[in-house]
């Protein structure tokens, strides 16, 4: 009889496998391959009189698969993003006056050149009177000095100082005409009134804060990206946010904006892009879960990332052939997915990946398929990045 003494050493490095029903399923290509040899081994130098040893004929061990499929994958990343109104402004009185008349309500949509308040603007009017008269005089000044200078009967130093009267009133009575206009405000642009901070009647100094104007469609996410992805990032790329205050929902967007700068403090770049808030639900200050689409595959074969297994830096899968084998094949592994891994080289669409069972098989070893074999669900798609 002979003992056969195998030493074998299991400190390559292996892949975490989510779903591990014993620890036996982190035995490399290696391990089955020696494994597979010994058993032969064995049987031959322990049978007596040239008898089979070892299984009995015909035996296959149960295996669960899943078939390597065909499906569009993406590669991304996951940060923070806040929300940002797309234009907010606060509106200010430009002169000193009473307040007349305020032409919305607080919430209101407003479009843009409507009157939001009206001013006390019966001094306005009587100054613009006086500066007016003051101008027609000072034009009538400077014609009949400019017939007087030229039959020299004024100097040419008392012509000067009319055309200077007449400029100067002509720029009195042209800012008496501004702040006339000053006296109605209207909303810059489209959107909805915030509260507003003064009411009719009420006497506000120039500089006074009346109220703001917020536009929220679209409405801005903004959110940092490390360093080390810039090289990744692209004007167009596209957004999905997820926020608590609307649970099971994703809203996307488009990326429009890139900072020409990095924050030094964090050594992040500032990203903007903007969503759809037709129905105005999205809110400046809410913020949530954002993910940014950096890469799109719309082929790529996708596997369950419990069906690979490593032996130090080399993949590889074990795949039920024709003749319902278990057959060991490298494989490059692409993206690495929520649960599942893409396959760059190695794999074909329809192959049939072996998940769960390694520890009753090796390379050629008969297999039969599981019942628990689910070739029909849909693996997951989508690359993510969380950042920390």
């Amino acid at each position: 009889m002979y003992t056969l003494v195998v030493r074998v050493d299991l400190h390559s490095e292996e892949t975490e496998v989510y779903q591990m029903r014993s620890e036996m399923k982190k035995y490399h290509f290696f391990y089955y391959a020696l494994g597979a040899s010994v058993i032969a081994l064995l049987a031959g130098g322990c049978s007596g009189g040239g008898e089979e040893g070892g299984p009995p004929p015909g035996f296959a061990a149960q295996v669960v698969v899943a078939e390597a499929k065909v499906e569009p994958v993406a590669e991304k990343i996951s940060v923070v993003g806040t929300l940002q109104a797309n234009e907010i402004v606060s509106i200010q009185s430009e002169i000193d006056a009473l307040i007349e008349k305020i032409g919305f309500s607080e919430g209101e949509l407003v479009e843009e050149g409507q009157v939001l308040f009206e001013l006390d603007d019966a001094k306005l009017v009587a100054t613009v009177e006086q500066t007016k008269a003051n101008f027609k005089l000072a034009e009538t000044i400077l014609e009949r000095n400019r017939t007087l200078l030229k039959s020299r009967t004024i100097s040419q130093q008392e012509f000067d100082r009319a055309q200077a009267t007449y400029l100067a009133d002509g720029a009195a009575l042209e800012l008496a005409r501004q702040n006339l206009e000053d006296a109605t405000i209207h909303a810059p642009f489209s959107g909805i009134m915030a509260e507003r901070l003064v009411s009719p009647g009420q006497f506000i100094s120039r500089g006074s804060v009346l109220c703001t104007l917020v536009d929220l469609d679209p409405i801005k996410a903004e959110f940092n990206v490390p360093e080390r992805f810039i090289s990744q990032l692209a004007l167009n790329q596209r957004i999905e946010i997820r926020l608590t205050a609307y649970p099971g929902e994703s809203f996307e967007g488009v990326v429009y904006f890139i900072a020409p700068r990095l924050d030094t403090s964090t050594r992040t770049v500032l990203v903007k892009a903007k969503v759809s808030n037709e129905d105005g639900r999205l809110k400046p200050g809410m913020f949530g879960n954002l993910d940014l689409i950096l890469k799109t595959k719309e082929e790529a074969i996708v596997i369950p990332e419990i069906a690979i297994s490593y032996n130090e830096d080399q993949a590889f899968v074990y795949v039920v052939s024709k003749e319902m084998q278990a057959e060991p094949r490298m494989v490059e592994v692409g993206l690495r997915l929520a649960g599942a891994s893409e396959i760059t080289n190695g794999l074909e669409a329809g192959d049939l990946v072996i998940t769960e069972g390694f520890q009753k098989i090796g390379p050629g070893a008969p297999v039969a398929i599981s019942p628990k074999s689910n070739l029909t669900a849909k693996e997951p798609e989508v690359l993510e990045i969380v950042e920390e």
